[in-house]
């Protein structure tokens, strides 16, 4: 989503674009598991370029693991931001 009109002059020239990047993978070797989350991102489009459009971004993600019964039977399924 677009939150910004139009910033700056020149080759710097450009909007503010607020992002929610969702994410899930499963792996099968060694072991089948899977992991699951999403990341906040703030891009810079740069709109000066024409057809090209350069970005610069940065976000905070947060992921949690999901492991297969019996795998780590002791230990409580693992998050991380």
């Amino acid at each position: 989503m677009v939150v910004t009109d139009q910033l700056g002059a020149g080759y710097l020239t450009g909007n503010v674009t607020l992002m929610l990047e969702p994410f899930y993978a499963s792996y099968y070797r060694p072991f089948g598991a899977s992991a699951a989350g999403g990341a906040l991102v703030v891009k810079y489009n740069f709109l000066s370029f024409g057809r090209w459009m350069p970005y610069w971004d940065m976000g905070q993600a947060c992921f949690g693991q999901i492991s297969p019964p019996g795998l780590l039977s002791n230990a409580p399924p693992s998050t991380s931001c």
